[in-house]
């Protein structure tokens, strides 16, 4: 009889269990919901963000959108050109990655990376870090780490994003997450690189686990941006394209090994491109 009472026991004590996590689950999400409701930034006021770090606000438009760190909105500053006040939410991290966000866009200016998005000036209206970045893409397209479809714009837009990712690797600065953080502009095919949220910039050589990653970060930019994003048919502009920048503007040398990795695995990307082109020309052996 005690041995048929057991599963029972442990039946009611996992219904049991089961019920507190579930309980406990419900709670969190309760909380993170609210959290994440609190924490939606207010419509600036004008008057308070009318002067942001030397940058003249003549109007706050409409918002552009949330992200995990805060909202941003269309504002137009002095000169009558449009731009993208980012308003940071309130948690620490928020408020940090913000003021990252404007210094690190700041640095690659200096460094010369063109075709980067731009901090203008940074303030704080009502306590809160805020950045005015420029420009504004009315009529972007984003492809992520997936196939770039401009049509006959395709070309220059590889090689453009091709020569901003160089340019960043010659000054020691990585985005493992850059692919994704792409805008294009449909009438040109320019890319515009924003959003530095991850990116990192390396200025002295790494070792043990530090390099590790590194070289996982390396891998993931080049990967993601020159074979992910790359029509098949562009993978010999590509490659070439690859070799030219590493001749003309170098990596970093707390860089050279991490790039030099991230090339041979390229290389097998590009391999697969060619037989692929030489199939579609030719045909198979057996055909």
């Amino acid at each position: 009889k005690q041995s048929l009472l057991i599963p029972q026991e442990l039946h009611y004590s996992m219904v049991a269990s089961l019920r507190t996590t579930l309980a406990i689950f419900a709670s969190v999400q309760l909380s993170f919901a609210s959290r994440q409701q609190q924490a939606i930034p207010s419509v600036p006021n004008l008057e308070e963000v009318a002067d942001c770090g030397g940058v003249r606000i003549e109007n706050v438009g409409s918002m552009l959108g949330c992200g995990a760190d805060g909202c941003a909105w269309k504002v137009t500053i002095g000169d009558g050109q449009a731009a993208i006040l980012k308003l940071a939410r309130e948690s620490d991290a928020a408020q940090k990655s913000v003021k990252k966000e404007c210094s690190f866009a700041k640095s690659l200016q200096r460094a010369g990376v063109e075709r980067a998005l731009k901090c203008l000036g940074s303030c704080a209206p009502g306590g809160s870090a805020a950045a005015v970045m420029f420009p504004f893409v009315p009529s972007k397209l984003e492809f992520g780490p997936n196939m770039i479809r401009l049509g006959d714009k395709n070309e220059h837009a590889v090689v453009e994003m091709i020569k901003t990712s160089f340019q960043m690797l010659h000054s020691g600065f990585v985005n493992g997450d850059q692919a994704n953080n792409v805008l294009y502009y449909p009438e040109s095919g320019d890319p515009l690189f924003i959003d530095f949220g991850r990116a990192v910039r390396v200025t002295k050589p790494l070792s043990g686990i530090s390099l590790v990653r590194l070289d996982a970060q390396v891998k993931n930019m080049l990967w993601d941006l020159v074979a992910a994003t790359v029509p098949p048919e562009l993978c010999g502009v590509a490659k070439q394209t690859v070799y030219q920048q590493m001749v003309q503007l170098p990596p970093t040398e707390f860089l050279r090994s991490s790039v030099a990795k991230a090339l041979k695995i390229l290389e097998t990307r590009w391999n697969k491109c060619a037989e692929a082109s030489m199939l579609e020309m030719y045909g198979s052996p057996t055909d």
